[in-house]
């Protein structure tokens, strides 16, 4: 925390003074771009920097974009699973599950991580456009995106990667948006977007390649093995949890908090597989028998995808099955090696993040096929027992 508000009290003075020297910070003299030693929280600057020219206080600046972190995450949820499934109460429960998850406890000293409020708006603004092809939701998805990135350079990668797999798989679905690819007007916005997001980024991002020629600074995978989540923290409560905390503390006592409280909650799980599967009664062969019967929509199953594969790079490499390192390389080995960035990357576990993205989704299709058929009142009342629960 204190890092981190010493680095948006630096933004704020250099840009107000010095703005060439943005990168060259008052620490580890005589190095340059020392500011690329850790992130440059740009995006957030622009919110401290009124607060902090006209207070002189930094703390409080800090201390607002970590509150308006919660309320914009929350919002921001709600508005997308809205725009979904039109359903204000499991929209509102969405939005409390990913505002309000573990993971995000547990890494309430790391305001670059906090802030990832963006990303629903830029998946929101990035189904419009798909589906418009229009310059305005074109312009807000680069507004979104933009600050996303500038946010923080994990959730630039999760960005990314969140959004190419979300446009790759409705492309594949829907046979009317991959006509899109086609014409003209698509492929002009597309290209005149990627190259404006280069544009803004590209000088954000040089100081910290220097960083990298300079001094080496790249993450070994005896780091990612580390920092790998073991398949276990998604099954297993953090010690700090009142309920069932105590249960799993000899277990989780002697490992990194912030980094392995992956457990997304009981009450989200069950919500994510009654939106995805039914049990129904089938007459086979003149006997009668339950089977699990698959009844999610194109939208579910594309956030499905998208969990596991956020799933999947939790892990790291190589494979940990509770407590056990197995002698197995998962595919973050190989996004290390060849994909440009991935060796900047310490902790994979905190692609957890997209994992709450996703179930948070999941979880609010399931309570609106709980109360779809419900009135008012029982509809309000399962909800109100369901944000208790969470």
């Amino acid at each position: 925390s204190a890092l981190n508000t010493w680095i948006l009290a630096w933004d704020v003075h250099s840009l107000s003074t010095d703005p060439l020297n943005l990168f060259n910070t008052n620490a580890f003299y005589p190095n340059n771009n020392t500011l690329a030693f850790s992130e440059h929280l740009i995006a957030d600057m622009l919110i401290a920097f009124p607060v902090i020219i006209i207070s002189h206080n930094p703390i409080l600046a800090y201390n607002l974009i970590l509150f308006l972190s919660f309320i914009l995450t929350g919002f921001g949820m709600f508005l997308l699973i809205n725009y979904y499934i039109k359903n204000t109460y499991s929209s509102f429960l969405g939005g409390v599950i990913f505002a309000f998850c573990t993971i995000r406890f547990a890494h309430i000293g790391h305001l670059q991580l906090l802030t990832i409020q963006w990303l629903p708006f830029a998946l929101l603004y990035l189904d419009n456009f798909l589906h418009k092809c229009d310059y305005k939701n074109l312009a807000i998805l680069y507004l979104f995106c933009m600050m996303q990135i500038l946010s923080s350079w994990y959730h630039a990668f999760y960005l990314t990667i969140t959004l190419g797999i979300y446009t790759l798989l409705i492309f594949i679905i829907d046979r009317d948006l991959r006509n899109n690819i086609s014409q003209h007007s698509f492929q002009i916005k597309s290209i005149l977007f990627v190259i404006s997001v280069a544009i803004v980024v590209a000088p954000f991002a040089y100081p910290y390649l220097q960083v990298v020629q300079e001094h080496g600074f790249t993450r070994t995978l005896d780091e990612v093995s580390f920092f790998s989540a073991d398949v276990a923290d998604y099954l297993l409560t953090p010690i700090n949890n009142l309920a069932y905390g105590s249960i799993f503390s000899s277990i989780q006592s002697h490992r990194n908090f912030s980094e392995h409280s992956l457990f997304p909650g009981i009450t989200v799980i069950i919500l994510e597989f009654y939106g995805l599967f039914s049990l129904r009664r089938l007459k086979i062969n003149e006997q009668s028998k339950i089977a699990l019967i698959k009844i999610s929509n194109r939208t579910q199953d594309i956030y499905v995808i998208i969990l596991l594969v956020a799933f999947i790079l939790t892990l790291g490499t190589p494979l940990h099955f509770f407590g056990h390192v197995l002698n197995i390389d998962l595919p973050y080995r190989y996004l290390w090696e060849y994909f440009p960035g991935f060796k900047s990357m310490r902790v994979p576990s905190r692609f957890g993040f997209i994992v709450m993205f996703s179930l948070s989704v999941l979880a609010a299709y399931g309570l609106s096929r709980l109360i779809e058929s419900r009135p008012k009142i029982k509809k309000t009342i399962i909800s109100l027992i369901f944000i208790l629960l969470i």
